[in-house]
This record gives structure tokens, sequence and C-alpha cells, in this order.
């Protein structure tokens, strides 16, 4: 019994309560942590844009800080600070958009939580490939913390508790762990099992990893949010399974697209 007890003492404090309202969650949070919100760049929901509108009053910090992605605008996440009365959470707690981004509170100030997140930037297959990490999209990071549990507060220490989709998870923060540059964290196995099963995605960034890398005219003949949405229809369409040729197949049918 001693060592289970101690075994439980060595793993990081963990809560996961689902379907908490938003008003109920911000005003039990504690005085002393500070509320951010991560925006994605990518939701059709056009989040950075409906915040400038509903608030509008803080800096958005571009959380791609590396020097190759400074410049992606287009499809930039951003953090940004709120008060805990600011217009844009009644767009939060009304909204059906799963892919907006997230809540979360922390003791840290902007300027310190931001290298936490910029280290998510990318992770790390357990091959050693680097593939972008979609930790901003609200939809795909609740079901990796769910997968997590207790380790999830390892991608994120500084962070106590997120709200994601009327989802809340709590942790004890750590403020004084060091931020690690990206890429990192390797994603488990068991949490790419999970993925595939419950979401397309990560097969789809890891399609949109080798077009830019390996089909750049492709990569370029559309806008990106179009590219991602015609490569997630034919993952829809056309299951990858044990083709060989798959990628072959969604190339051509890529160049058929741009010619039609």
């Amino acid at each position: 019994m001693v060592s289970v007890l101690l075994d439980d003492l060595d793993r990081p404090f963990y809560r996961h309560t689902p379907y908490q309202h938003l008003y109920d969650w911000l005003k039990a949070l504690p005085a002393d942590l500070s509320l951010y919100a991560v925006l994605s760049g990518t939701s059709e929901a056009q989040p950075v844009a409906i915040y400038e509108r509903e608030d509008g009053e803080q800096y958005l910090h571009p959380l791609y800080t590396q020097e190759a992605y400074r410049n992606w605008r287009q499809v930039m996440p951003y953090l940004v600070p709120l008060s805990r009365t600011s217009p844009f959470l009644d767009w939060v707690a009304r909204t059906e958009v799963q892919d907006w981004g997230w809540l979360c509170s922390s003791p840290l100030p902007s300027r310190e939580l931001i290298p936490h997140l910029a280290g998510l930037t990318q992770a790390l297959t357990e091959e050693g490939k680097a593939v972008f990490f979609r930790y901003w999209d609200g939809h795909f990071f609740r079901m990796i913390l769910r997968l997590l549990q207790h380790d999830g507060h390892f991608l994120l220490p500084p962070v106590a508790q997120y709200w994601i989709n009327s989802t809340v998870f709590t942790f004890q923060p750590d403020r004084y762990r060091r931020p690690r540059p990206s890429p990192w964290w390797t994603i488990p196995a068991q949490v790419m099992r999970g993925l595939e099963q419950e979401d397309p995605g990560p097969v789809q960034l890891n399609v949109m990893q080798y077009l830019q890398e390996q089909q750049g005219w492709l990569y370029c003949a559309f806008p990106l949010t179009v590219l991602e949405a015609k490569v997630a229809y034919y993952l829809r369409q056309c299951p990858p399974d044990n083709d060989a040729d798959w990628l072959l197949h969604l190339c051509q049918w890529l160049a058929d697209e741009t010619v039609s």
C-alpha cells in the first residue's frame, strides 16, 4: 500500500471534468492565475477576427516564433490575455465551433508562457520524424489531453487549467519548468493509435508535410486552407489503408483539381 501511495505522489495532479459551464469555471478560477486564449489561425470560424471585433484590447502574440515560420500569418496561432469580463468569452460560451482554440489559466505572464507554447510547434513521431502539432485546435488538443491523462501536464507545465469545448482539465502548474525548443515531445504510440481511431487529423498533417517537402508545386497551387480542405475530403473518400500508391493517387487527383 505504501508503494502505491508513493507512486501516486510522483504523478502530477490531474482532473478531467466534462460539461462544466464556462461561466461557472471562470467564477471558480483562483485570482492569482492569469486567463488566456489560444486562437487558431486556420479555423473557418476566424476566432482571431472575432476576438478583434468583440474585444481587441490586448496584443495578439504570434506563436510560430521560429525564424522559418514567423511569416506564416495566414495560419498563425496566437496567444492573447483575457480579462474575466472580456466580451469575447460570451462568443466562446455560445459557439458550437470545435476547432477555434481554447482557454487556459496560468501563474505565468504572457512573455514566459509563449516559449512553452512555441515549443509545441512541431512534435516527433516514434521514428523521429518532426511533424507540425495542432495544439491550437481545440478538437484535436482535447483528444490529446484525454489520451495522455496525467502525462498531459508535461506538454505545458505552467498551465493550471484548460477549458476546451466544455471540458475542463486541471493540473498542478509548475511555473519553474524551463521551456524546451521545438521539436522536443515524442508522440507516444498509444496516443497515435487513439487519434487514428478518433480523428484522421494526424494523417492529414503528415500528408500536408509531404506535399510541402516533396510536391512543392502542388502545395503552392492552392491557398493553404483550400488545400487542407481538399486533403481532408480525399481522406474521407479514399482512406489510405495499406495502399502503397495512395500518395501518388492523391497527388494526381490534386493535379487534376488545379485545371478543373
